[in-house]
């Protein structure tokens, strides 16, 4: 008696069908985790794009918190108009635009802002150097976007940083307040 054995294997069609069929079972996992990986990356890009937005801000209110106001006008019940149109210059327009203004210096050495003189009459003048701040909005190469610099003169050295280089617009509106409108704000900021 002679026992034939058999070979098992599988033939290539067999083959074909089981990768055709399971690239049919992993083709819409692939797709949805490609998905979540595209929208968590869109995510990733709008808070990227949120904590620059904020970071200019930040920049752009220490500034204008510093800002040597002048003033214009007292007005009859004695208050003094502030008008910010006189302290903030615009120069061009949106989108190119360009802002500049004097405010007194954060950054820099107590010596370097504050300066003393003796006077004729033996008391002593203090002095504080002021700096001259600029906004800039300027064209990128190559792409339809801008991008805000900004410029801080102080004590002779000229300083310029890229705050951000994906802007597509940059305004800072002026207003003319009263200083009773002014602490008013000033309250209302402190107590929330």
């Amino acid at each position: 008696m002679k026992i034939i054995f058999r070979k098992k294997a599988f033939t290539l069609v067999e083959i074909m069908i089981v990768c055709v069929c399971i690239g049919i079972l992993v083709g819409p996992i692939f797709m949805l985790l490609r998905s979540g990986s595209d929208s968590s990356l869109k995510g990733m890009t709008r808070i990227e794009t949120t904590l620059k937005a904020r970071r200019v801000l930040q920049q752009v209110y220490a500034d204008l918190k510093m800002l040597c106001q002048k003033y214009d006008e007292v007005d009859r019940d004695h208050y003094r108009k502030v008008n910010f149109s006189n302290s903030l210059t615009e120069d061009g327009g949106v989108p190119n635009v360009k802002y500049e203004f004097i405010c007194f210096p954060i950054h820099e050495q107590y010596k370097d802002i504050f300066e003393t003189n003796s006077n004729s009459y033996g008391t002593t003048d203090f002095n504080c150097n002021v700096c001259k701040v600029t906004y800039s909005v300027e064209d990128t190469p190559n792409t339809i976007l801008k991008t805000l610099k900004r410029t801080v003169e102080f004590g002779g050295k000229t300083t310029t940083t890229k705050l951000c280089d994906n802007v597509n617009r940059f305004y800072i509106e002026k207003a003319s307040v009263t200083i009773d409108e002014k602490l008013e704000i000033f309250h209302k900021f402190i107590s929330s």
